[in-house]
């Protein structure tokens, strides 16, 4: 009854929290509420037929006002002496400004879109807003986010002005539910506000790969495996879509291709406005298996077509493990692995021998080109011949 009268109380106070957020950005910034999106992270495409760039990138040179007027989104919005350049991704503490507690900052720039890019799907990614963003496209708002570490993404093609100067504008708040939970603040001893990681735009066909994920086990002599591939496609035409399909190739470490099958899934129709969910399982004889010491990545490429017509390329690296618990102990690829607590670097000691600590800069360098999924900090060793992950 405690842990469940605690669990009330919590909840109680994220929802005021969240309400009192909402209405400090409201009182400040003129909102109208976008339409709602269905929340995603499309697979960045690595090629899109009839485009040539990919990618608009917005970082760099932005306007920036501490304490903007309620409509600086609005593309008339005049620009005074209160306006000054800020540089995208970053802290606005770190570039001298001051924001006060609980004020919404406003960014502003202008952009303009490839015409290849005409009768695509248009998506604005934000890797990361610290903490609470609404973001406005040409003076109509696209969306908002909270979570200062989280990237988002939005769709704004019916915001876009085709061949015209287009105005992108973010009222962007360091406190949120999001810095209260993550205490980020706190333990910065300063506000983290600001775009602080990559902000870009891409283009999609209407009907597109909306989520692509790998999964992979193997049979119990641990040799061969499955390949499972979840595929989420999206068809944001006005269109029904009956003859559509995706093609895989799979290449290995040395970028070698792989003979799979099935090489090409033939989909269900995909109605306008669906998305439609499809898990395919690859049989891979004897790939090279992934582990720390091994990180063998191999390249799965999804080509999805219509009417036999190429659209669009999405990639995703991956590698052939297995991760299980058994009776309370890792196993990678059936092999044991221990965990380590991660001790703070130490110099050369009496302690900890010179050539060891040598070996262990060596691979915390090593460990994030390997591009595994560990986190960066840890290293590898063994006790007794068992692997540890520090």
């Amino acid at each position: 009854m405690k842990k469940k009268n605690l669990l009330m109380c919590v909840m109680a106070l994220a929802l005021l929290a969240v309400s009192s957020c909402q209405q400090t950005m409201t009182e400040q910034i003129t909102c109208v509420e976008a339409p709602p999106q269905m929340p995603r992270l499309t697979p960045q495409p690595v090629s899109v037929t009839g485009i040539d760039k990919l990618q608009v990138s917005l970082n760099g040179t932005w306007h920036f006002n501490p304490k903007p007027p309620k409509d600086f989104y609005s593309t008339d919005a005049p620009t005074s002496p209160s306006w000054a350049n800020i540089q995208v991704p970053g802290e606005w503490v770190m570039q001298g400004f001051t924001v006060a507690k609980d004020t919404a900052a406003g960014y502003r720039r202008q952009f303009n879109i490839p015409t290849g890019w005409k009768g695509q799907r248009i998506k604005i990614r934000c890797d990361a807003v610290y903490s609470d963003a609404r973001v406005w496209v040409n003076g109509r708002m696209a969306g908002q986010h909270i979570g200062g570490f989280t990237p988002f993404e939005l769709d704004i093609t019916d915001l876009i002005k085709p061949g015209r100067n287009n105005t992108i504008a973010l009222a962007v708040k360091n406190e949120s539910l999001a810095d209260t939970l993550a205490s980020g603040t706190f333990y910065a001893a300063h506000q983290l506000g600001g775009i602080t990681r990559k902000i870009y735009l891409f283009a999609t066909p209407k009907l597109n790969i909306a989520s692509l994920h790998t999964d992979t086990t193997f049979d119990k002599n641990y040799r061969d495996a499955s390949l499972r591939v979840m595929l989420d496609i999206t068809n944001e035409s006005s269109q029904d879509i009956q003859d559509a399909q995706v093609q895989f190739e799979l290449t290995d470490p040395a970028n070698k291709p792989v003979t799979i099958e099935p090489h090409a899934v033939k989909l269900p129709a995909v109605k306008a406005g669906q998305t439609i969910k499809q898990t395919i399982e690859i049989p891979v004889t004897a790939p090279k298996k992934w582990d720390a010491e091994h990180p063998n990545l191999y390249v799965l490429a999804c080509q999805l077509k219509a009417a036999d017509k190429p659209l669009e390329t999405v990639q995703r690296r991956f590698g052939f493990r297995q991760i299980q618990i058994r009776r309370r102990q890792l196993f990678v690829n059936d092999m044991p692995v221990k965990f380590a607590r991660h001790l703070p670097a130490r110099s050369a000691s009496s302690a900890r021998p010179k050539s060891h600590t040598t070996i262990m800069q060596k691979r915390r360098r090593a460990l994030p080109q390997r591009q595994h999924e560990f986190h960066p900090n840890f290293t590898l060793s063994t006790v007794r011949g068992i692997p540890r992950y520090l």
